[in-house]
């Protein structure tokens, strides 16, 4: 049996091991900092000055200071000191400095809609015909008017016909 989880590298509780509170805290550490990871920047280098306790970064090449050695890693400011962990290909994470959705593609992170996210629509965009329009619309919202038969744009101050 291995010594921990195969996609987040939690660690586990052995048979007979002494103090496995640790080993269960350790795992709780790791949770807590990649369940809904957000992180202050991306392609970070320099360690900040006063981190706050659960802040992350993910580290870019040449990192310096603590963070030396730790290039690729996310580093995160857990009880006092760093805790790096290696971001596998697929984890999604919410970045403040670009307040941008971004995914780990396994050696760089990537925004969402680059990586087959939300962003440019395939061949078709199907939307479901309604009759009226939306009570509360936003600049940009669009909508398929099925009681006239035409696409609408909302631009801010009134619906426009899109054709």
């Amino acid at each position: 049996m291995p010594d921990t989880t195969p996609n987040l590298d939690l660690p586990f509780i052995m048979p007979a091991q002494a103090q496995k509170h640790v080993t269960h805290n350790e795992a709780i550490e790791l949770l807590d900092m990649v369940v809904q990871l957000t992180l202050e920047q991306v392609e970070a280098t320099v360690p900040p000055g006063a981190p706050g306790e659960g802040q992350a970064w993910a580290l870019g090449s040449g990192a310096t200071g603590a963070w030396a050695g730790q290039d690729g890693m996310i580093a995160a400011w857990r009880g006092g000191g760093w805790l790096f962990v290696a971001p596998h290909e697929g984890w999604v994470a919410w970045v403040k400095a670009s307040g941008t959705l971004q995914v780990s593609d396994g050696g760089a992170w990537v925004l969402l809609a680059a990586a087959g996210g939300h962003g440019p629509v395939g061949d078709l965009l199907q939307l479901t015909p309604r009759a009226i329009a939306p009570a509360t619309p936003a600049a940009g919202d669009v909508y398929f008017d099925s009681a006239v038969t035409k696409l609408r744009c909302f631009d801010g101050a009134m619906w426009q016909d899109l054709f």
